[in-house]
């Protein structure tokens, strides 16, 4: 553990454990971590992340690409997901996750998510005038359900743009972490864009702990499967068993299920034998800016795209 500035030994050894401590907490508990040269390369680009983010955010500076959703009964697409992305010239290209992590952080995930609503509108008025009605889904936290009065301000940009009700959807991550806190908040914020036509999804369903209570309190239209449930699951007759009674429970309430991660014909073949109707991933197209998923609406998708029976239909 060696650095240049600081000549005694002991400043070294502090800072290096103090990086090593850092790593742990944010590893999870009961953990133990020894300090290795690249946990101060990690730190450094973290803190320079978190320095220049709220600049980045306050110029516009953060750009959105749009990953389709398909259709796999109708073919086409049938919604749009808008991922923040962010490369400044001293960092390159910062993860989706971390800058939603950092902002939530730093106090900056409202402003984020606001910017991230700007540049759907955009696309959406875009793809309007190219023919397309596909509604576009924008990424939300809990923390903003948590927030009084969010929603009337989405209403609010909603009716400034002319939005038709429909052509903007939350999709609600890291649902499991709602709690009570400001329960009478959330379910108003819930109900207030239930009321206005602005659907919800539930995202990353099946990751870490996923709080099925948490799902018979809030009123949503698709719930999406995380990748991890869908990797490995074809060797598994039991799995792929669960899955299809899944998505019947879903079917008997109304809901959709997308699944997320595909990247193989195989995983697309599960889906359809699951009955499920939407799949999402690289099989089909990563996420693309602006002109290019203009360009892509389009041209359209190939015929095989549309949904084989699958037994028992």
């Amino acid at each position: 553990c060696q650095e240049q500035g600081e000549p005694q030994q002991s400043g070294r050894l502090m800072r290096c454990a103090d990086l090593a401590l850092y790593a742990a907490k944010h590893g999870g508990r009961n953990r133990l971590v020894v300090f290795s040269p690249d946990f101060k390369e990690r730190h450094d680009r973290q803190t320079r992340t978190e320095t220049l983010l709220p600049a980045a955010i306050g110029a516009g500076a953060l750009e959105a690409a749009f990953q389709p959703i398909i259709d796999l009964k109708a073919g086409g697409v049938a919604y749009l997901e808008a991922l923040v992305r962010w490369s400044p010239p001293e960092l390159g290209p910062v993860p989706a996750d971390q800058i939603v992590a950092i902002a939530e952080r730093t106090g900056l995930i409202g402003a984020l998510t606001f910017a991230m609503l700007e540049h759907a509108m955009r696309l959406s008025k875009r793809i309007a005038a190219d023919g397309h009605a596909t509604p576009i889904a924008v990424n939300l936290t809990p923390s903003m359900l948590m927030q009084p009065g969010f929603a009337g301000d989405v209403i609010a940009i909603l009716n400034r743009e002319a939005m038709k009700p429909g052509k903007i959807c939350f999709e609600l991550v890291e649902y499991a972490d709602l709690d009570d806190r400001g329960s009478d908040t959330v379910r108003a914020n819930l109900e207030a864009l239930r009321q206005a036509g602005i659907p919800l999804a539930i995202d990353d369903f099946g990751k870490a702990y996923s709080n099925v209570h948490r799902l018979m309190q809030i009123e949503f239209h698709l719930l999406k499967l995380d990748k991890i449930l869908l990797t490995g699951i074809g060797e598994s007759q039991r799995a792929a068993r669960i899955l299809h009674g899944l998505n019947r429970l879903m079917e008997a309430i109304g809901v959709e299920m997308v699944g997320e991660g595909i990247e193989t014909q195989a995983q697309v073949d599960l889906l359809r034998n699951a009955g499920i109707r939407y799949a999402q991933g690289y099989f089909y197209a990563r996420p693309m800016f602006p002109d290019a998923i203009c360009a892509f609406l389009k041209a359209g998708l190939p015929d095989e795209t549309a949904c084989v029976p699958h037994a028992g239909s």
